[in-house]
């Protein structure tokens, strides 16, 4: 996670998941949001995961 305050991070986060209007969205938000915070090795990880549990 990139140095900062991770409460500032953690507070954005809940906010866009809170803004989501359905399942769908909130399932995009989730993953527009590791974009932002993981590697890139780290956000195909989530993906996958994703993609399986849907």
């Amino acid at each position: 996670m990139p140095e900062g305050n991770h409460a500032d991070q953690l507070a954005e986060f809940a906010h866009a998941l809170c803004s989501a209007d359905d399942y769908r969205s909130l399932l995009t938000t989730i993953v527009q949001e590791i974009c932002r915070i993981l590697d890139t090795e780290n956000l195909l990880l989530w993906v996958l995961i994703i993609a399986r549990t849907s």
